[in-house]
């Protein structure tokens, strides 16, 4: 489903926020963030809820939550003071409050034999936005392979998709016939 709100495309398919057409980079947690509102744009939303949906049996710190809405806010260009798009009811929750609906998308094209000849390594739905993290830690597997040892650390603020990346890596090596084994640091 594409939802549209003002000069903005929520496309879930895809996976993708675009401003006129071009593509937003957005991390996959605020991503999540913002379709999650968009949904339930009907109400407003608790810090518990978002929480429990998007982060289900996880121990997140405190600034995951405000963090993804302040990138989902610059994203589209809505300005805090104002919030015409995400509003924070203080004490409450997040509410978005841009007006939006639902677009038909446009039929895609077959791809070409070479188009469908270059497809990248298939990933779990919503694994979106690590191509280059992925490719790099691909080398690092095969370098693994040739018998040189490898040590590859996945680092970044909470809630951008290091535990996915990881878990993502893992059934590949997995599939590929690697002992895999991960660790986690808690703050």
């Amino acid at each position: 489903m594409i939802w549209q709100f003002g000069d903005h495309e929520l496309d879930e398919g895809l996976y993708q926020l675009r401003r006129r057409g071009r593509p937003i980079p957005l991390e996959p947690r605020v991503f999540d963030v913002l379709l999650f509102l968009l949904r339930h744009r009907d109400r407003v939303i608790s810090k518990q809820e978002l929480l429990d949906a998007l982060w289900p049996g996880q121990a997140v710190s405190d600034s995951v939550l405000p963090r993804c809405v302040a990138a989902a806010r610059r994203a589209v260009r809505d300005d805090p003071s104002r919030q015409r798009v995400v509003q924070t009811v203080h004490g409450r929750g997040y509410r978005f409050v841009a007006r939006a609906r639902e677009a038909t998308p446009a039929a895609p094209e077959p791809p070409s034999g070479a188009e469908r000849a270059a497809v990248a390594p298939a990933h779990a739905p919503g694994f979106v936005g690590r191509d280059a993290a992925m490719s790099r830690l691909r080398a690092g597997l095969e370098e693994a392979r040739s018998g040189r040892g490898r040590l590859a650390l996945v680092v970044g603020e909470p809630g951008i998709g290091k535990t996915r990346t990881a878990e993502e890596l893992g059934a590949e090596a997995e599939r590929a016939g690697f002992r895999w084994v991960t660790g986690r640091c808690h703050e």
